[in-house]
């Protein structure tokens, strides 16, 4: 695999970028593999770009979802426990620590006021295609298959286990399958 560096930068643009070849394989579907996996937890973000060689543009500001209405804030007070027993900083603030934390808010608001947040510290935001183009180049960079433009339509099962996926591109057994929503999921 080609190392992106400054100097890999430059040097393809002196080529006019003629030089670059593709950033991960794409291999048609192979009809069984041991794993079908997608992503991990957010913790890994911190230090994704490093360990993919791809700057996935993570961005650690911390992530507030506002409360505007009694039911939003029931379920942020929900979900700040939930977290707190997983060991994830989470926690329910006030209008005043939003106002705090983000002077520019306008709290008050004519229809829906501010009544609340749920604040995660050390959460951030990632630029979501390029975490996937990061997975993907270090996916095949390992000999691992990244298959585009192929919707899983199903899983089949056999015994009460999984025995593969059915896909629009054909069948495919695994082993194990791994199943996180995205997008278009």
């Amino acid at each position: 695999m080609k190392r992106y560096s400054v100097f890999a930068v430059a040097r393809e643009a002196l080529r006019h970028h003629a030089g670059w070849r593709r950033a991960w394989e794409s291999p048609a579907p192979e009809r069984r593999y041991d794993a079908v996996i997608y992503e991990k937890a957010r913790a890994l973000y911190e230090t994704l770009s490093q360990e993919l060689n791809y700057n996935v543009m993570f961005s650690p500001r911390g992530v507030m979802m506002l409360a505007q209405t009694q039911h939003e804030v029931r379920g942020y007070l929900r979900t700040a426990h939930a977290n707190a027993l997983q060991g994830v900083s989470t926690r329910f603030i006030d209008p005043a620590e939003v106002k705090r934390l983000c002077p520019i808010m306008s709290i008050e608001g004519p229809r829906y006021p501010v009544l609340g947040a749920l604040w995660q510290p050390r959460g951030g935001t990632a630029r979501h295609d390029a975490v996937a183009w990061g997975y993907a180049r270090a996916c095949s960079e390992m000999g691992m298959h990244v298959i585009e433009n192929c919707e899983v339509t199903g899983i089949r099962t056999e015994g009460g286990e999984v025995a593969g996926v059915s896909t629009t591109r054909g069948e495919i057994d695994c082993g194990k399958l791994g199943v996180v929503v995205a997008g278009h999921s």
